[in-house]
Order: structure tokens, then sequence, then C-alpha cells
């Protein structure tokens, strides 16, 4: 059986510092009999953005990472989830969809604009859709599984563990997302196609817009700012790069920063593969 439900969006996004309540439809009495499906207790994750015209869906970068572009209900009209680095909150009400991101912008703008143009969604056949763009394009989300719903992201500070421990939890490929400080303590930096793969050989590889760059990783022991001058870190040597210091993981995202640089910019990367 299907279900449907017709919606109209208005958002509020933090990490934006705007409100954008006052772009509702103008037909927004077509929705006042219309019954929400019951969603509480259902979880879900974006399998991509569906074009109806050519029948093709689209994926959405990070692929990798388990908690980006979901979606938890926990009653029938409210839910959180995450893009690919901010904090949702939704309500669904009988005339709008109200969204609340927490933490900051980071880059990730094709699902805010494609969830910010919503005017309907479906739950059927195990799936739901959102649609946007006059039914030609929707957002596609599958149910998560128990394997993916137990899951728990990792949290561990790094800055002052042993190299191994290091090694452990940064090993494998990222892509570097976006940067905060520098100049300006809240500045955000975007970054498009930057990554880095740490091997089990010792090595460093970045690429940057094509470009790749190879090192050998070298490891000293030092004092580092933010952190207290009595405490020392492990740093990575990457000559001729920046040296960085891998600072810590929280929910999954590797944050670090380069050593020897007056501003202190801190990096923030999710795992893809």
């Amino acid at each position: 059986m299907m279900k449907t439900g017709i919606l109209f969006l208005s958002l509020m996004l933090l990490s934006f510092g705007c409100d954008n309540n006052g772009d509702l439809p103008k037909d927004g009495n077509a929705i006042n009999n219309v019954n929400i499906p019951p969603l509480n207790g259902t979880k879900w994750k974006l399998a991509g953005i569906a074009d109806v015209e050519t029948n093709t869906l689209t994926e959405l970068e990070p692929q990798e990472c388990k908690k980006c572009y979901t979606i938890t209900f926990d009653t029938d009209t409210t839910a959180s989830g995450y893009t690919a680095c901010n904090e949702i909150y939704i309500t669904l009400n009988i005339d709008s969809i109200q969204i609340v991101g927490t933490k900051m912008y980071c880059g990730d703008t094709t699902y805010y604009v494609a969830i910010r143009s919503v005017t309907s969604y479906i739950v059927m056949d195990g799936e739901l859709k959102f649609f946007y763009n006059n039914g030609k394009n929707y957002l596609l989300y599958k149910p998560i599984n128990d394997e993916e719903d137990n899951y728990t992201p990792i949290n561990i500070t790094l800055h002052d563990q042993p190299i191994d421990t290091i090694l452990h939890y940064i090993q494998g490929k990222w892509q570097v997302v976006y940067g905060k400080g520098g100049f300006m303590a809240n500045m955000i930096h975007h970054y498009d196609n930057y990554f880095m793969e740490f091997t089990s050989d010792g090595k460093y590889i970045s690429n940057r817009d094509n470009y790749t760059y190879t090192a050998t990783i070298r490891w000293d022991r030092v004092h580092s700012l933010p952190y207290s001058v009595t405490d020392s870190s492990w740093l990575m040597v990457v000559n001729p790069y920046p040296s960085l210091l891998m600072d810590e993981i929280k929910n999954d995202t590797l944050i670090y920063h380069e050593y020897y640089v007056s501003e202190l910019l801190f990096d923030y990367c999710v795992k893809i593969k």
C-alpha cells in the first residue's frame, strides 16, 4: 500500500544564520486533509538523488560515510540526522517542514538545495522519497538495516596517543571537506577535490585538484598549541608539505592542524574507504 503526504518547506539553518520561513508555496491549503505516514522509529539513509525524466540516480559524496545523509524519526513528525558534516533536526508540520542545522556549513550544498525545495513525500515499497522540482527529482532514502543501526561512531583523542594508535585510526583514504580557523578563528574554508591517504607502509599520499604528492612519514615529538606546553605530541612530518598534528576523531570525522602555522587552521576529513 502506498502512503503519501504533501509537505511544504520552511527551513531555519543555524549554520547559515538565516531563517527561510517566508518561502512557503502559495497553495498551502492543498494539504489540509492529508494524513502523515507512520514514521516513528524508522531510520533511513539517502541512496541518491533521482531524476524522474532520465531515470537516473546520483549518489552524493562521501559514499562510504556511514552517518552521512541519514534520518532517524523519534516520532511520526520529528527526526534527527546528518548531512556530510552537519547535524540536522527535522519537524514535519501539516503545512511545512522545519529543518534546524547545527555545527557548521561545510560545502554539502547539493543536499541542502534539494531538501530546501521539497514539496511532497511518499512512503512506498520500503522506500522514502522526498520530491522537489515539480516532481522531476526526489531524494531517495532506504531503510537502515540492523548492522548499520548498531554502528557506533569513532570518538578518540589522537594528539596524546602513541604512534601505533594514531596510525591504527588514520590508516586509509580520507576526503578533506573543510577547514576552520586561520586568520579568523571561526572562518570556514571549503575544499573541493582534496583527498589524502595514510598507507600501511608509512606513506602519505595527497591528491588535490588532481595533483598527487607522495611522501614517507617521519614522526617527531613536539610541544604544540593549542595543548598545554607540558604535553607533547607526535608530529607527522611530510616534507616539503607542512607537518601535521592529528588532533582527534570526532563522530568519525578526522580533525588535524598544520604545525608551525601561527594561525591555527583545523581541517575536517571524512573517511571514504
